[in-house]
Parts: structure tokens; sequence; C-alpha cells
């Protein structure tokens, strides 16, 4: 019976957490043509859920901080009839259980993500959307720039007050898709050239080094 009971506790933590960091998970692919209202949609979602953090009033959007601080967004261009001073911010994800928000900020002809500590306010730029380990202890980000033809891919370890970039990669002419974490030290992804056009999956191991920090490697 006692068992019974903390299997059944087990699941239902499973389920909260899973629960918590939905919106933050669900897949707007920019393979797909309405991505961007996709994103769009996922903010509008996380102000219904979360209207004391978030909030849309036109253009403007607000991040509200734990240390009580707001930060103000304002879509448009900074310089008056300058569309290369645009610059627009959508919430796109928000991660309850480690206490981080997803925000992607837009230029002229491109964007990037921000990951927002929502105790401090501090952002760090991942440049693309994360994919959350099971734990939540640790990020990973593929990229990749069409206009360019460059990205990049990178694994981040996250804590209450910073987060610190453990792996990177450049990418050019290359592309990181399908990221799925197998514990907080193991994810397999799809490993894409496009010239010649060859799709590989791959896997991607955080191992202990002599110095006792973790050390990735593609395998």
């Amino acid at each position: 019976m006692k068992r019974l009971r903390l299997a059944v506790f087990s699941i239902l933590l499973v389920l909260l957490m899973a629960g918590s960091s939905f919106a933050a998970q669900r897949a707007c692919p920019q393979t797909t043509s309405d991505w961007q209202e996709c994103e769009r949609s996922v903010e509008t979602q996380l102000i219904k859920e979360f209207p004391r953090l978030f909030e849309r009033d036109g253009p403007k959007l607000v991040l509200r901080y734990a240390n009580s601080r707001e930060e103000l967004f304002a879509d448009g261009e900074l310089e008056k009839d300058h569309e290369s001073s645009y610059r627009g911010y959508v919430l796109i994800g928000y991660y309850s259980s480690i206490g981080y928000s997803v925000l992607r900020r837009w230029f002229y002809e491109s964007s990037t993500v921000d990951l927002v500590n929502m105790r401090t306010g501090n952002h760090t730029d991942i440049a693309g959307v994360p994919a959350l380990s099971p734990s939540g202890t640790r990020l990973a980000v593929g990229w990749f720039e069409e206009l360019v033809g460059r990205g990049s891919f990178a694994v981040y370890r996250i804590n209450a007050d910073d987060v610190t970039r453990e792996f990177y990669e450049e990418m050019e002419g290359r592309e990181v898709m399908d990221l799925r974490w197998f514990g907080d030290t193991s994810l397999s992804f799809v490993d894409s050239n496009f010239e010649p056009p060859i799709k590989k999956s791959k896997v991607l191991k955080g191992r202990l080094g002599a110095n006792k920090t973790l050390v990735w490697k593609v395998e």
C-alpha cells in the first residue's frame, strides 16, 4: 500500500511539473508557415495563466519580476520611418518550475531568444528556442539563421541565479534539429547537412572529466 501511494505521488508530481512547463514546451516549428502566429498564441495563453507576471497592452509587453521590478518592452521603430530600427517582442514560454521565461526579440530581418530570470530580471541570449531537460537543470538549443547560413548548438546549466553555458558548437551549412533529452546529461538530435543533403541521428553526452566538471561530446 505504501509503495502504491508513493507511485501515485510520483506520477502526480511528474504531471504537475509537465503542466507547469507546457506552454514553454509547445511546439511552434519554424518549418511551418504559421509559426509566428503560433508563438503569439502562446503569449496570449501565458498572459491568461499568469496575469501577475505578464501583461500585454497593444504594442507594450510587461514582465514583472520577484524583486518587484517591472520591465517594459515596446514593439515599434526606434527611429521614426526607419524600418531597419524595428524591434518586437513575443513571450514564447514560461518554465514555472525553474522560474524562467522565454522571450523572442525581433529585429528588422531576424530574431533572437532570451532566457529571462523571473526572480532577478537577468537576460541570457540563447539564440533559439530551448529544450528543457527532465529535471529542469539544463536546456539545449539548436539555432540556425537562413540568411547567413550559420547557426549553433549549445547546452546551458540552469540555477536560481544564473545560466552557464557548458557546451557550444558553431554550425555552418548544417542545422541541429529534433533535440530530445534522455535524463539530464544525454540528448539525441538530428544533424542536418545541406550540401550534400544528409541527415544523421546523433547523441550528445556529458561525462565527468578529470577536474569533476562535465565534458560534453557528440557520439
